[in-house]
């Protein structure tokens, strides 16, 4: 019969062995629902972040295409009339801004406020995560404004990028839109007009768009083409059948350009603003 110190040394082993099981499991079980639990919150945080921003598309896709789809047609109507002189007012815009060149320069800033305004409101949620298509939609806004602003498009050209002549700076961009985005929407045409003739603060827009021909020396005829080109494959992407632009056309466009070399600039930038997997904007390859 065992004596009373082997009784105590044999239940001290047991009893040993009893905490470090129960310690081992409850590690486990507590390991275990740590990553429940990170799993769980990675999936609510993922969904919320892809609802947001199904939801900021949403509220942007219609408007943004419609105002996409004036450009459209008021650039194709631009090849056709560049040199009848309808945009030059000679810098007089308080009194000699005519009709064609003021509604170029409303239907462009009716457009780039949109896309001012979901910039600023995408830049609060996580587009990693995002949905495909909204994925595209935040690229293709992204790179209409880089046509406008980057001076990486005009690459292997002559041009002084310290000035504000054949693009845009981007904060200035902002500025403009800001100014034209009221409580209740984008600025009027008719609302525009009027502030043409009482201040000056948006002279560069119309400085850009002032006598815009094809038949000069300066480079913003080009960015000019390279913003229709994407706005094209824009439409494509994301309007209707009818609205839809053939790989013929795409073509006619791109031959209007002077300088060759800045298709090839963009061509080259598709793939760091995402869109080099894009079925539409894929076809600018072609071209």
């Amino acid at each position: 019969m065992p004596d009373l110190n082997t009784l105590l040394f044999s239940d001290t082993k047991l009893l040993a062995a009893a905490i470090v099981s129960a310690a081992v499991s409850a590690a486990i079980s507590l390991g275990s629902k740590f990553f429940e639990l990170r799993d769980k919150l990675a999936t609510e945080y993922k969904h919320e972040q892809q609802k947001k921003l199904k939801e900021l598309t949403g509220r942007y896709y219609g408007r943004t295409l419609r105002s996409a789809v004036s450009l459209n047609h008021r650039l194709w109507n631009l090849y056709q009339n560049h040199d009848k002189g309808w945009l030059d007012a000679y810098g007089r815009y308080d009194s000699n801004c005519g009709y064609y060149l003021l509604s170029f320069c409303h239907r462009t800033m009716s457009l780039f406020c949109l896309v001012r305004q979901f910039e600023a409101e995408a830049v609060y949620l996580d587009s990693r995560i995002a949905h495909k298509d909204d994925f595209a939609f935040m690229n293709y806004l992204e790179i209409l404004n880089w046509a406008m602003t980057d001076v990486a498009l005009f690459e292997g050209l002559s041009y002084d990028s310290t000035l504000q002549v054949d693009h845009f700076f981007s904060d200035r961009l902002r500025a403009y839109c800001d100014s034209c985005i009221e409580s209740n929407g984008i600025i009027t045409h008719d609302a525009l007009a009027e502030r043409i003739r009482t201040d000056r603060s948006l002279d560069g827009i119309l400085q850009f768009f002032d006598g815009l021909t094809k038949n000069e020396s300066r480079l913003r005829w080009d960015r000019v083409v390279i913003l229709h080109l994407l706005l094209m494959c824009f439409i494509n992407r994301f309007g209707y059948k009818t609205q839809y632009s053939t790989t013929e056309q795409l073509r006619q466009v791109a031959g209007k350009l002077n300088n060759k070399q800045v298709l090839t600039n963009l061509c080259s930038w598709l793939p760091k603003l995402g869109l080099v997997n894009d079925k539409e904007a894929k076809q600018l390859f072609q071209l």
